[in-house]
């Protein structure tokens, strides 16, 4: 099993490679790369090329890996599917720079339809929004994984059909991965045991806890 952990906190205090190699220093075996908040202004720049492979020297130099990444937390509903719409550039470069740094999968989180839709437009707004994505896997080789989060997939029927839907026999069914329980399992699509938790455990359940 590897020990991962997510890279905001320590990137945040330490900076790309000496955040590494604290990470690395204190046991852990690979990081979870963080595109969202701060991280997601520094990594998502002009020079997002650039810093995407500044991370992958310090993966190897320290001999770590990266099992996942976080995309970026700006999508809303409403918003343009296209380069006219900042975030979604954003979440274009996320994907492409978690593919530099050798990253196969890449969480990005589905949006809320605002009350009183009915729960079916919450299903068909996220499917056209990850369908939108599709051809973008298919160019970076990366695997979307899609979180079970109240905002966007309430309950367990909704989560179950938008994978089913993502699962059509189309290119993106090989492309779409489900993750629960906010990263703590390991991904279903041949990846080693993981386990990933919260650098400074900000939630009782974050740290030591295993799907």
């Amino acid at each position: 099993m590897k020990l991962a952990v997510e890279f905001y906190d320590a990137w945040l205090c330490w900076g790309i490679d000496q955040g590494v190699k604290a990470l690395k220093d204190a046991g852990f075996d690979a990081i979870d790369m963080s595109y969202y908040h701060d991280a997601g202004e520094f990594f998502l720049d002009e020079h997002y090329r650039e810093k995407a492979l500044e991370v992958k020297a310090a993966l190897q130099r320290h001999g770590l890996t990266c099992t996942q990444a976080h995309g970026p937390i700006e999508m809303r509903y409403g918003m343009a599917f296209d380069d006219s719409n900042p975030a979604w550039v954003r979440l274009k470069r996320a994907m492409e720079s978690a593919a530099i740094i050798g990253i196969h999968h890449i969480v990005v989180e589905g949006m809320e339809v605002p009350a009183p839709s009915a729960s079916y437009l919450n299903l068909d707004y996220n499917y056209a929004f990850y369908k939108k994505l599709e051809p973008l896997c298919e160019e970076f080789g990366i695997v979307i994984a899609v979180e079970n989060l109240k905002k966007a997939f309430t309950y367990p029927d909704q989560m179950n059909e938008i994978l089913r839907r993502l699962k059509a026999p189309t290119a993106l069914r090989n492309r779409v991965v489900e993750i629960i329980r906010c990263h703590m399992t390991p991904l279903t699509a041949g990846v080693d045991d993981v386990m990933i938790c919260n650098v400074f455990a900000y939630n009782g359940n974050s740290l030591g806890e295993k799907g």
